[in-house]
């Protein structure tokens, strides 16, 4: 019966997403990405549980990509849209907001049958993408503020680009060539929990979304291959 266990959690990761598509249709953006944040919740747990039970299985790698796409992938991106649709027809809204949902599928897809990514990623991760709207979206809600319509479009494709970039991208499996490598990336990812726990906001989600890339790209050389 253990067995199952990840797969429920990863279950509850889909659910949360299909609640945040169901809250951000109401017009409840906050309620949206508290689903996104309890499906990040679920995706760490899932994996952990699913290597501590040693639990894995096919359905359960199939089902994980699944529930991502619709958590950190369909959920962002109709955030997305109705952030653009303050400027732009539906339409148009949508003809910009598909293009990360369309990369981030696309990398789950590659995800699941890409060998080399067992211990980094290729390309970011669809949760990174999911942090990037959060961070964009709370901005525009805590402060009233209207971005500019061509920074956000710039904003999207980057961030489409990047999931599909055949660079790599730091994981919590990550094997470094030196320890400092890994000590700074620890060091960093505790300096972001700390903000996480302590910020009655989600805006610096983008600070995070872009240190993320920047150390990615600065440390990529030294990942350890295979």
């Amino acid at each position: 019966m253990y067995r199952y266990i990840p797969n429920f959690l990863t279950l509850c990761n889909a659910a949360s997403g299909l609640a945040g598509i169901l809250f951000a249709m109401q017009k409840q953006p906050k309620m949206a990405v508290y689903c996104i944040l309890a499906g990040f919740v679920f995706d760490v747990a899932d994996g952990a549980l699913a290597r501590w039970l040693k639990a894995y299985s096919a359905i359960g790698k199939e089902l994980d990509s699944l529930a991502d796409a619709i958590t950190f992938c369909a959920l962002p991106s109709v955030l997305l849209y109705q952030m653009f649709c303050m400027y732009f027809s539906a339409v148009v809204a949508y003809g910009v907001a598909v293009v990360p949902f369309l990369a981030g599928i696309f990398r789950l897809a590659k995800f699941n049958i890409d060998t080399r990514q067992s211990h980094y990623f290729i390309g970011t991760p669809t949760p990174i993408f999911a942090c990037l709207v959060i961070g964009l979206e709370d901005y525009q809600r805590n402060y009233d503020f209207a971005y500019n319509a061509l920074f956000l479009i710039i904003i999207s494709l980057i961030a489409a680009w990047l999931m599909l970039w055949e660079k790599p991208f730091l994981s919590f499996k990550m094997q470094w060539k030196y320890a400092w490598q890994k000590q700074f990336s620890a060091l960093v990812a505790v300096a972001f929990l700390l903000i996480f726990t302590f910020s009655p906001h989600f805006y610096w989600f983008v600070l995070a979304y872009v240190v993320y890339v920047l150390i990615s790209l600065w440390l990529g050389s030294g990942v350890r291959k295979g």
